[in-house]
């Protein structure tokens, strides 16, 4: 696939070219339906989808684009840039003007509401370009390019476009046109605070497949009770090497919460519980216990094969063609010993690694419901300009 991208200066701001070919695309022209209805099926199957629209739709209930979002589970990441029609730089102080202003100021907190991130169980982060005027939904997958908006209105319109299943273009698509329109956007949230938020959804979200990783190799359920499971493990050195990376990354939580610059007294009790909660997260100790040369790493990195071979190794003159049944017992044996005296030795930390995950998660929950708390004082000043 070719791919050429620029970007040229000129006086008075920059000019943005962007050129991508692609193969396997088809054209859609439609009527009294939506486009890219293809790509809204695959989002039941996405982990990503990216939406670039000038408008959204005006219904505030029953709008079905807006309910596939709201759908969708916690480990889906949502981007979505939006121009605010009837949003202008400036309003005159003429009758005129300031009915465009109370006008646009309707528009504004009606896009406020319907992208609140708050609302949606996915990681959805919204964006305002007000020089948008491009269209785009796509998943990881299959993306549609074309005149319709996301909105039920569009489909009340002849639109046509183009369904791409290119995966090299749709990568490159969102790598050089789509992130540069939103470096250039106004993100929902103050950046201080959306850092914290985005940084804890998705440490929270990397958390819980850990967790779930290690109750799935490391522990058998009974009655609703997990036991260790006494016995080698499928938890990997990958494993472990990304938890003790996604460790080492929580520990500049605390640095986040201190960024965030508040000038509302009525706010400083809700930031001192984020705060007083970042500060109660220990990944450390977890650290400690999974770390380089620990136990459970001695224990992680045991395999029984390379463990036979070293023992049988010790035997390996003596193993004669008679003998070898006997001293293939005996590098057995020991082999199971190794792995029974590790397995004594790393259980109680086994269990201190999962309670102290399940207390780290619960803590980081917590922390994202103050931080709902905090979520309607934090909206970027930059997005409603009705109010000077």
């Amino acid at each position: 696939m070719c791919v050429k991208f620029c970007i040229c200066a000129i006086l008075g701001g920059s000019r943005l070219k962007t050129a991508l070919s692609f193969s396997g695309g088809t054209f859609v022209s439609t009527k009294d339906e939506l486009g890219y209805g293809e790509v809204l099926e695959d989002f039941k199957n996405a982990k990503t989808i990216r939406i670039v629209t000038f408008n959204l739709s005006k219904d505030t209930k029953d709008d079905q684009l807006f309910e596939r979002l709201q759908a969708l589970e916690s480990d889906v990441d949502i981007q979505l840039i939006t121009n605010i029609p009837s949003r202008f730089e400036w309003y005159s102080s003429s009758k005129t003007g300031e009915y465009l202003k109370k006008t646009a100021g309707t528009n504004i907190n009606a896009y406020l509401k319907k992208l609140n991130p708050d609302d949606f169980n996915a990681n959805m982060i919204p964006f305002f370009n007000f020089n948008n005027h491009a269209k785009i939904v796509g998943t990881e997958n299959i993306v549609y390019i074309g005149s319709a908006n996301f909105s039920n209105e569009s489909s009340k319109n002849y639109e046509t476009g183009i369904i791409v299943k290119d995966k090299d273009f749709i990568t490159n698509l969102y790598k050089l046109f789509f992130n540069v329109l939103k470096d250039n956007s106004i993100p929902y949230f103050k950046d201080d605070y959306n850092q914290l938020r985005l940084f804890t959804i998705s440490i929270l979200s990397r958390l819980n497949n850990h967790y779930e990783r290690i109750i799935d190799t490391l522990f058998l359920r009974r009655d609703g009770v997990e036991f260790f499971i006494g016995q080698e493990t499928r938890f990997t050195k990958d494993d472990q090497w990304e938890l003790l990376h996604d460790l080492h990354e929580l520990s500049g939580i605390t640095g986040l919460i201190d960024n965030i610059e508040n000038d509302d007294n009525e706010l400083e009790e809700i930031i001192e519980k984020i705060s007083d909660l970042c500060y109660k997260i220990d990944p450390d100790n977890i650290i400690d216990l999974i770390g380089v040369d620990s136990t459970f790493d001695q224990y992680v990195s045991y395999d029984f094969e390379n463990t036979y071979w070293d023992c049988f190794a010790e035997y390996n003159s003596l193993a004669t063609e008679d003998m070898l049944e006997h001293y293939t017992e005996i590098a057995t044996g020991e082999a199971n010993e190794i792995l029974e005296d590790l397995c004594n030795e790393v259980e109680n930390d086994v269990y201190a690694i999962k309670i102290s995950l399940e207390s780290t998660i619960e803590i980081l929950k917590e922390i994202l419901l103050s931080l709902k708390e905090l979520s309607l004082h934090v909206v970027n000043e930059d997005i409603d300009n009705t109010r000077t």
